[in-house]
């Protein structure tokens, strides 16, 4: 989404499917030239996150599962299920979106900036 590539170009990128650490994800960036952060950024009540980044998600449920969504001009982009307003709203193809998060509350913990 934001190199504009399919998701299996940059699966490739990435050299895996799952499984990303924010080091991945960096040094993906950096393979398509696109400018970002170096550290990941702790989404707190004072410290809000860029109008342009990708943000770590969380169920709160799960504490060791994470999934990076992309968040551009007040929308949430996940290549995976769609584009939603609200990061616990109605995203595009809600079935899929349902299958992956049924009943748990999304929140963010971090962001990585994108200049």
């Amino acid at each position: 989404m934001i190199a504009g590539i399919t998701l299996d170009e940059s699966i490739k990128v990435f050299g895996k499917r799952s499984g990303t650490y924010t080091k991945d994800v960096i040094a993906a960036l950096q393979k398509l030239n696109i400018s970002c952060g170096d550290k990941l950024i702790r989404i707190t009540k004072t410290q809000k996150k860029s109008d342009y980044c990708m943000v770590v998600i969380r169920a709160k449920e799960f504490k060791r599962y994470e999934h990076w969504v992309v968040y551009k001009d007040g929308r949430y982009y996940d290549p995976a299920i769609g584009i939603a307003n609200d990061l616990n709203g109605d995203f595009h193809d809600p079935i899929a979106y349902k299958l992956q998060w049924y009943g748990f509350e999304r929140h963010e913990t971090s962001y990585l900036p994108i200049h």
